[in-house]
This record gives structure tokens, sequence and C-alpha cells, in this order.
């Protein structure tokens, strides 16, 4: 794990793919509708998708995940169960947690991506439909420097966080803090009040939607 990926040429059909476009290449809408609650993937897996981005990136200062660890992204006791028919797979708390409690961050486990085809060949090189966990994991997001300059950036979060379900606004009981603490927005998750132990630790998904764009995607040519 780790090694540089060998660059390969992509097909032509992923060449110039949005991402809908990939979405359909790859058949998630199949994979995702066939009614079963998938397990959640396995450390190994986990570790193959870090690896292959790694590898992609060629460098640990190209790579947002350095070195490669098995360490989980979800900074809490937890579990991962069954949420529910309706939602799957979910993410749950196995102690109590107390209102301020940092419980993800955007800078452990999540693949950063500066250019569009370096994600279309991230998902290429990912074998079946491992390619559409991943998708089903990736958002566009938009931070501020030190010098509040905005950028964005392809994300992908390989953790098991990416498994933590919407709340909405009336439900979620995780929230960005004002300031994500490292000189960006948007990158610190916290309990937004007293969680107890067996309730599903619950985002808001408007929370990463960049906004003036279609999801974003279209920033990157996807």
């Amino acid at each position: 794990l780790g090694e540089v990926v060998s660059v390969q040429a992509l097909p032509p059909e992923i060449i110039d793919a949005t991402y809908g476009d990939l979405w359909k290449i790859f058949d998630c809408d199949g994979f995702f509708s066939r009614g079963v609650v998938r397990p959640p993937p396995s450390e190994a897996t986990w570790m193959m998708m870090r690896g292959v981005y790694h590898g992609l990136m060629g460098s640990p200062d190209e790579s947002s995940i350095a070195p490669l660890s098995n360490e989980t992204d979800v900074l809490v006791p937890f579990e991962v169960r069954n949420a529910g028919k309706k939602k799957g797979r979910g993410v749950f708390a196995t102690q109590n947690i107390s209102a301020g409690t940092l419980v993800w961050t955007v800078f452990d486990q999540t693949a950063f991506f500066k250019r569009g085809d370096d994600y279309r060949r991230f998902l290429h090189l990912l074998p079946g439909h491992t390619r559409c966990e991943a998708m089903q994991f990736s958002w566009v997001q938009t931070f501020e420097d030190h010098n509040n300059s905005s950028y964005a950036r392809i994300l992908v979060d390989l953790g098991e966080a990416s498994l933590m379900n919407n709340g909405h606004s009336a439900k979620a009981n995780l929230g960005y803090a004002p300031d994500g603490g490292s000189g960006t927005k948007k990158a610190n998750m916290y309990a937004v009040r007293n969680i107890a132990a067996g309730e599903e630790l619950l985002c808001n998904y408007k929370d990463f939607v960049t906004t003036g764009h279609s999801h974003g995607w279209d920033l990157f040519d996807l």
C-alpha cells in the first residue's frame, strides 16, 4: 500500500464523464437499489481505498492521507450498525458525548483532490462497486485559507464517518464550528448538544453543499 500507482489511460467514456455519467457507467443505481443493508467496508477495504489514493497522488506532499494508517476518523467511541430500512447503515455512540466534543475532522482520513481528472482516475482504479461506495462518500467543499481566499476541493471520506446519516437541520446532533481551527471553515464537526450512548450520530448533509454551484462538481468539469 502507498506505492505509486502506475498511470493507466482512462477509458474513453470516463475521460470527460461528469459525476452523473460516472454514476451510470458504474451502475451505482443498480448497486444501491438492491434493498439489502450492506455491511460497512472492512478495515482491509478502507486501507485498500486509502492506498489507491495515496499511490495515485505519488508523494506525501500531494496526498492528504499521509502516513497511511488503519485508524478510524470517528473521534468518539462508536459502532456501525443497521439504522433502519430507509437509512441502512449508521454510526451510533457507545458512550455519552458532551456538547462541544470534536467528533470528526476532515483532515484525518479524507482524500482531497485538486483536479477532476485525478478523481476520475481514482474511481477507475478502484475495484467493482467500491467505486460506488467512494462516490457516495464524495462531495465538493469550499474552504477559506488564512488570507480569507476561498478554494474548492473534491473530498472523499475514506473512513467510518462517511456512514453517518442525514439528520437534516431538525435532528442533526453534529455540526461545524464557525471556524475549523486549522485556518479553514467547515473542517471540524462537533456535538451540538449532549448525545446519549446508543443515539445515532447525525449530521446535516446541507452543511456539505457548496452553494452557488451544482453541488460544486461543475467547478471540476464533473
